[in-house]
């Protein structure tokens, strides 16, 4: 019980605090983010068939929120999928206090990037973000990814990994999908929901996030104490 007051408090500080970029209205909440476009040539104009999808994606969790997230459109040379190695330095921020600013820049720097797509407020549970998604390639097939942390976690995060978007000969495809918890490796994991002194953020604390729980360098791994689904991800050809 007192792990769920403690999680209750983090879900009213997680529409207030800066900390977590969070939008002051309720509908920021359903529609706050950010695009960043990759260039298709290295002279800077854009070629190709041009798409549009919305994304709706969805906190179907009971207690966990989702933090401000990241999404990018993407070729079959780029992935978010970690598994097995040491974490990006970028990554960490993300997953262990709900930064988004870092990662993004990370994966805009990434061979196969199409465009980046920035989530900058949390989604609570039961709630959900529509991300109107358009852009322009000649690249194909196309793939959807994106990463959101598990806020009542210490370094765990929701991964989309990989979902098609366009098929190789151009054809554009809905998809429901379910992403998956991981573990970052960054942090040693305490008990879900025990809140800043066990390690997890607390928007109120500000900064003092970065330096809380206890560091760790372990390999990315399936998260070994969240195996319910916290986001699914609705992708609609518009």
């Amino acid at each position: 019980m007192k792990a769920l007051g403690i999680l209750v408090s983090l879900l009213v500080l997680l529409f207030v605090v800066p900390a977590f970029s969070v939008c002051a209205s309720e509908e920021s909440m359903k529609s706050a983010y950010e695009e960043l476009e990759m260039d298709d040539d290295e002279d800077g104009a854009q070629e190709g068939m041009e798409y549009a999808f919305e994304v709706m994606i969805m906190n179907v969790h009971d207690s966990q929120p989702l933090s401000p997230g990241v999404f990018v459109v993407h070729t079959a040379d780029l992935s978010l999928n970690f598994e097995g190695e040491i974490a990006p330095p970028a990554l960490e921020s993300l997953a262990e206090y709900g930064s988004n600013a870092d990662f993004a820049d990370y994966v805009e720097g990434l061979d196969g990037a199409i465009k980046v797509y920035t989530v900058d407020a949390p989604i609570l549970p039961g709630m959900n973000a529509s991300m109107p998604m358009d852009f322009q390639t000649s690249k194909m097939p196309l793939y959807l990814s994106g990463v959101m942390m598990d806020v009542g976690t210490n370094d765990g995060y929701a991964l989309l990994d990989a979902v098609e978007l366009v098929d190789e000969d151009g054809m554009e495809l809905s998809s429901t999908t379910d992403a998956e918890n991981y573990d970052a490796g960054t942090e040693e994991n305490q008990l879900l929901g025990s809140g800043f002194e066990g390690g997890q953020p607390d928007p109120s604390r500000g900064e003092e996030n970065i330096e809380n729980g206890v560091p760790t360098e372990e390999m990315v791994m399936v998260h070994p104490e969240l195996s319910e689904t916290v986001m699914e991800v609705v992708v609609t050809v518009a």
